[in-house]
C-alpha cells in the first residue's frame, strides 16, 4: 500500500507540473486536457485500487478477531461475557420472548450493496 501512495503522490506531480506547463504555454489547451484526463483516471484508478486493499486488510483483521473469540467459547471454565460482548453487536427481546440479534461480524444492508459494487 505505500508504494500505491507514492505513486499517487508522483501522479498528483506529474498534474501539477503538465498545469506548469500549460500556464508557460508549453503545451496547447488540447494536450492538457487530453494528458491531464489520463492523469485523473490513473489516479482515481489507483485511489480505488487503495481503499479496496485498505477494505481487505480491516476485513482480515476483523475475522481474525472474531475467530479468536469464536474459539473462546470452547473454554467453559472462564467468563464468556467479553466474547460475547465481542460477538454481539446488540440484541432485542420481544414481548413473546423471542430474541433477535445483531452480531457484530454481520454486513449492513448498505455494505451489502456495497460489496457488489
Amino acid at each position: 500500500m505505500k508504494k500505491l501512495d507514492h505513486t499517487i503522490a508522483v501522479t498528483e506531480q506529474k498534474k501539477n507540473r503538465l498545469l506548469d506547463l500549460y500556464l508557460d504555454e508549453m503545451i496547447n489547451k488540447y494536450e492538457y486536457e487530453a494528458k491531464r484526463e489520463r492523469l485523473e483516471q490513473e489516479i482515481t484508478r489507483m485511489n480505488d485500487e487503495l481503499f479496496l486493499l485498505s477494505s481487505e486488510e480491516k476485513n482480515e483483521v476483523n475475522i481474525t478477531y472474531i475467530k479468536q473469540e469464536i474459539r473462546a467459547l470452547n473454554d467453559t471454565d472462564k467468563d464468556l461475557f467479553h466474547v460475547f460482548q465481542a460477538l454481539i453487536d446488540f440484541g432485542v427481546v420481544y414481548q413473546n420472548g423471542q430474541i433477535d440479534l445483531k452480531y457484530t461480524f454481520q454486513a449492513t444492508e448498505e455494505e451489502k450493496y456495497k460489496s457488489f459494487l
